[in-house]
Formats: structure tokens, C-alpha cells, sequence
């Protein structure tokens, strides 16, 4: 589904669709959470839960940053290869098929249960955090919301350096003797 978004979305709408639904889940949950509790929002729990989020924040912060580098790396490294894979494979023209395609390992999948299952932890947290004005309260879990959704839209577009608006340019193939078969 990932590659699929991906390849039939501008990243405009991508960025839309995840950052805005990240955003509506976290303010229905927040609005719903006070419902349900309104203890919540009376903030007796603010100084345990500041400490966790914190915590949380923090741990989850480390992570992301080390998959986002991870993933900024590998569309580097494929840029690279794309451009020395075009200039063997030119040399070698008269064979087309003897080409691979482009492969490149992903994210292992205990990552991406964390990235994703750290951003509902931290959402959650959040949710907990009591503040009595509505607006301030629904202004605090949406911007975290909204962080929290532009880093997972970054992980998501990095993961497929082949797919998407941001994707590695097939340009090399194409300017060289391979372009007739282009």
C-alpha cells in the first residue's frame, strides 16, 4: 500500500493525508478521552505524566533520528548506485536483461513497529496531559500530532528511495547508450 501511495500521489497530498490524519485521530482521541474522563482534564496527573512524556519524547526523538539518517543515507547511497549501475550497464547493452533491477533492503519491520507504535504512544501520552481550556488543549496534542506526522510522512518517503515524487532519478539510464531502450 506504502508503494502504491507513493507512486499515485504528489507528495503534497501524501504529506495531507498522513500529517492531517495523524492530526484528526489525536484531537478526536483528546476530545474523547475528556468525555469519557473528564478527571483528565483537571490536570492532577500533569507533573507524572510530564515526566513520562518527556521520557517518551526523548527515547522516541533518538530513534526516529537514527532511522531517519539511515534512510537519508540509503536514497544517497541508491543515487550512486543508479548512476554507476547506468554507466556498467551501458558497457554491456547488447544483454538488457542481464540487468537486475534496483533493489535495496528496507526497514526492518521490528523499526518500523517501533516508529509507528512509538508515535501512538506518544499521542496517547498526550492525551493524558490535562489542561482544562479546550482550544489549549486541543492546541497541545494537535502539534504534537503534527510533528509526529511530518516525521512519519519522512520515514515513509525515505524508505522507498524508488517510488514517489522524491524518488531516485532514472536520468543516468537515459542519457546513455541505453536511452534507445528507454
Amino acid at each position: 500500500m506504502k508503494l502504491w501511495l507513493l507512486n499515485h500521489l504528489p507528495t503534497t497530498w501524501l504529506a495531507l493525508l498522513v500529517v492531517g490524519g495523524v492530526i484528526v485521530l489525536a484531537l478526536v482521541g483528546s476530545v474523547l478521552a475528556t468525555r469519557f474522563f473528564p478527571v483528565l482534564a483537571a490536570g492532577e496527573n500533569n507533573d507524572m505524566v510530564g515526566v513520562v512524556l518527556g521520557m517518551f519524547g526523548a527515547i522516541y526523538g533518538i530513534i526516529l533520528a537514527f532511522v531517519i539518517v539511515n534512510l537519508w543515507t540509503d536514497l544517497q547511497t541508491a543515487e550512486t548506485v543508479v548512476a554507476a549501475e547506468a554507466s556498467a550497464v551501458s558497457q554491456i547493452v547488447r544483454d538488457a536483461e542481464a540487468f537486475p533491477p534496483a533493489t535495496r533492503d528496507a526497514v526492518p519491520a521490528l523499526l518500523q513497529v517501533l516508529i509507528f507504535g512509538g508515535a501512538a504512544v506518544i499521542i496517547l501520552i498526550t492525551l493524558l496531559y490535562g489542561v482544562r481550556d479546550r482550544r489549549g488543549r486541543l492546541l497541545f496534542v494537535g502539534s504534537v500530532a503534527a510533528l509526529i506526522g511530518f516525521s512519519l510522512l519522512l520515514v515513509i518517503v525515505l524508505d522507498c528511495p524508488f517510488a514517489g515524487d522524491m524518488s531516485v532519478s532514472p536520468q543516468p539510464f537515459k542519457a546513455s547508450a541505453l536511452a534507445r531502450f528507454w
